[in-house]
């Protein structure tokens, strides 16, 4: 995108936590939106994995298991009306589908519930709607449906903007974990203390 930001070089590694820091508006949102595809930019070359990315779209950076938590959750990040169960398996349905698009239910429902304890989620069950969750716990089944991808690389904007301390702490926790499995994460954030905390 026009005049966002320019001159911007970085590598990043397997199992790395890498933070950009920024004010709002200095440009970081759309250094992210960039690399996943969503915004174009005039010039400059993305690699992953030694290969270049031609021209990045989020269906290709999904395809390479690029996984992408926008700062717009409630428009993009889940769907209120769902349950947790449905919102953290939505990017892996085809995981619990037959050949014929029949949901195993019982796997589902296992893996959810799995997940929603290594989230630490606070919640009656995993058949509580997302939209009864405190925001702190909206955001954890968000990340949640971002990891069940098992992404490469997990690019997150302002991951803990409006959410409470402890679920924040936690929040940091779990990306830790799974740097520590091996996902390379890339936090945009303009609360420079959590990054220096939290970043390789």
């Amino acid at each position: 995108s026009h005049n966002k930001f320019y001159d911007i070089s970085f590598g990043v590694y397997e199992g790395d936590i890498v933070g950009i820091c920024g004010l709002l508006g200095a440009g970081k949102t759309e250094i992210a939106r960039a690399i996943f595809g969503l915004d174009t930019y005039d010039s400059g070359k993305i690699f992953l994995y030694g290969k270049e990315i031609q021209k990045p779209t989020p269906q290709l950076m999904i395809k390479n298991r690029v996984a992408f938590l926008t700062e717009e959750r409630k428009l993009e990040g889940f769907v209120p009306l769902l349950s947790i169960r449905e919102n953290i398996t939505l990017s892996i349905m085809k995981k619990f589908s037959n050949k014929t698009g029949v949901v195993h239910i019982e796997n589902q429902k296992k893996f959810a519930e799995q997940f929603a304890k290594r989230m630490t989620l606070k919640m009656s069950g995993i058949e509580q709607m997302v939209v009864s969750l405190s925001g702190g716990n909206q955001q954890k089944v968000v990340i949640a449906k971002c990891l069940a991808s098992e992404p490469k690389l997990f690019l997150l904007d302002e991951p803990t903007r409006g959410v409470d301390i402890f679920a924040k702490s936690e929040i940091y926790k779990i990306l830790r974990q799974a740097a520590d499995n091996g996902t390379t994460i890339m936090i945009f954030s303009s609360e420079l203390e959590e990054l220096l905390e939290n970043c390789s």
